[in-house]
């Protein structure tokens, strides 16, 4: 993804977040902070025949944060739980499409932290 590429869906996802309607009902929730910036996600997963229907964010963070939670959160519906409770990092950014700057990962990782802690 180019540069322009990236500013344009970071700037998208920041100002229009994707599933931020709340779930009723789930099977997984998860939450992190980023102490740094003080970056808040909180993610619900409901699950249909072990894979990931709904999903839902709750979150208050920076351009980076929400643009990250709200491309994860679109991304992976219809995938298997089974495979997303094994996901690492660098998963984590194929998701997403791409990695933020290294001054900025901080900012996408709480994502990935509340996530990986809805398995937990």
């Amino acid at each position: 993804m180019s540069e322009t590429e990236y500013r344009k869906a970071v700037i998208d996802h920041y100002e229009n977040p994707r599933n931020l309607e709340k779930l009723e009902e789930f099977d997984f929730r998860g939450s992190s902070t980023n102490d740094l910036c003080g970056d808040i996600v909180g993610i619900k997963i409901d699950q249909k025949e072990e894979v990931v229907e709904e999903v839902s964010i709750n979150l208050d963070g920076c351009v980076v944060c929400k643009a990250f939670a709200s491309m994860f959160s679109q991304k992976i519906k219809g995938e298997k739980i089974s495979e997303m409770r094994e996901l690492d990092e660098e998963g984590f950014f194929e998701i997403v499409g791409f990695y933020p700057r290294e001054v900025r990962k901080k900012c996408s990782m709480v994502v990935f932290h509340a996530f990986k802690n809805c398995f937990d």
